[in-house]
C-alpha cells in the first residue's frame, strides 16, 4: 500500500498562505525519486521547490515569490513512496491561495487518442494566458494539469 499522508502543515487549501514551507507527514518512512521531472506547480514558479526528506515527513520549500491573490497547486505525480516496497503515492496534490478564496482549478475536457478515440490518461495539459504558434518554445504556461481516467 501507498504511504498515508497523516498531516500537512499548513492544511491544504489554506487561504493567505504566506510563508515558504509545507510539510507532510506520513505513516511510514518514504523515499522521493524523480521530483524534478514528477512534482509540478500551476501556475509555474521560476524556481521549482525543493523537496526535503525526513524520514516520515517531507518538506516542501518555496524559493519563489508568490502571486497576489492565487491559487496554486503542487501535484506530486509520482514523486513519493514508501521506503520498503516503493509503492506510490499516486494523484497527492497540495493547494493553497495567496489571497482570500480559493479558485476551483477545474476545467473539464476531455484527451482522446487520434487513432482510437479512446480517452488518454497521464497526459499532461499547458494552458497559456497568451497565444502564437510556438509557445511551449518560447515561455513556460501559466497553469499544468493532468488528465485522469
Amino acid at each position: 500500500m501507498p504511504p498515508k499522508v497523516l498531516k500537512v502543515v499548513p492544511d491544504t487549501f489554506k487561504t493567505r498562505f504566506t510563508g515558504n514551507k509545507i510539510s507532510l507527514y506520513f505513516d511510514e518512512f518514504v523515499t522521493v525519486k524523480n521530483a524534478t521531472k514528477e512534482v509540478f506547480v500551476s501556475p509555474p514558479m521560476q524556481q521549482k521547490p525543493e523537496l526535503i526528506l525526513r524520514g516520515k515527513s517531507v518538506d516542501v520549500i518555496i524559493r519563489d515569490t508568490l502571486l497576489a491573490n492565487t491559487t496554486y497547486i503542487i501535484q506530486f505525480g509520482k514523486a513519493i513512496a514508501d521506503n520498503n516496497e516503493g509503492n506510490i503515492l499516486e494523484g497527492y496534490s497540495y493547494v493553497f491561495s495567496t489571497g482570500d478564496a480559493l479558485d476551483s482549478l477545474n476545467l473539464k475536457f476531455e484527451v482522446l487518442d487520434a487513432f482510437t478515440l479512446k480517452p488518454v490518461s497521464d497526459v499532461k495539459i499547458l494552458l497559456y494566458n497568451t497565444s502564437g504558434d510556438s509557445l511551449p518554445y518560447k515561455q513556460q504556461p501559466f497553469y499544468m494539469g493532468l488528465t485522469n481516467s
